[in-house]
């Protein structure tokens, strides 16, 4: 992330795969502010049935910190994700 967003708590996040790269980038309010890289529960097959194209809400925000949790429902189960530095953490 280049700098702080004021995305609140209870906001939805959406996430489109980048198919060029390989990567999800999250967007809030159609603005991008960061890319999905790990999982803090599931697998990259859940991921992946996810689509290239998920949104979940942000649960814990710690913009100064440029730290983010946010939780993608699945029907199943949730796959909560968080930001460390501009990177999600899943």
């Amino acid at each position: 992330m280049a700098g702080d967003y004021p995305i609140a708590r209870g906001k939805k996040i959406d996430f489109q795969l980048d198919t060029e790269k390989g990567i999800y980038i999250a967007s809030c309010g159609g603005k991008a502010f960061g890319v999905l890289k790990t999982l803090v529960s599931g697998t990259r097959g859940d991921l992946g049935r996810l689509g290239a194209n998920f949104s979940g809400i942000a649960v814990r925000v710690a913009p100064g910190r440029h730290d983010m949790e946010v939780k993608v429902f699945t029907g199943k189960k949730r796959l909560p994700a968080r930001w460390e530095n501009g990177i999600m953490v899943y």
